[in-house]
């Protein structure tokens, strides 16, 4: 199982948003993989993850405009909200949901 290596949401950079959107972008031109599906369905039914899911997304797209982030916001945010959520519920899910969930996110090699 990887460990997320992500550096705290508050340390992300204008680089880092564009190789995360990049990053996704070459991810749905492969199609999400099965072990994604089914990991990011087990991670929406946890009890807390909506609210942590609002938290992160709102925390990711404060730091994108305090870099001045303006491109590929949404594939950016996806691939970093997955990482960072996968990290946070890390317990409750297999190192395999966990290594799907970050995946993007490690490719993008933020």
């Amino acid at each position: 199982m990887t460990t997320l290596t992500a550096p705290r949401i508050d340390n992300l950079t204008d680089t880092d948003f564009e190789q995360l959107a990049a990053a996704g972008a070459a991810a749905a031109r492969q199609g999400k993989s099965a072990a994604f599906i089914a990991a990011r369905i087990k991670l929406s039914r946890l009890d807390g993850f909506a609210a942590a899911s609002a938290g992160v997304s709102a925390d990711l797209h404060a730091r994108m405009e305090a870099v001045g982030f303006l491109g590929g916001r949404d594939r950016a945010s996806a691939a970093a909200r997955w990482a960072v959520l996968a990290d946070r519920f890390r317990d409750q899910l297999t190192a395999t949901d966990v290594d799907a969930l970050t995946e993007t996110f490690h490719q993008a090699g933020v």
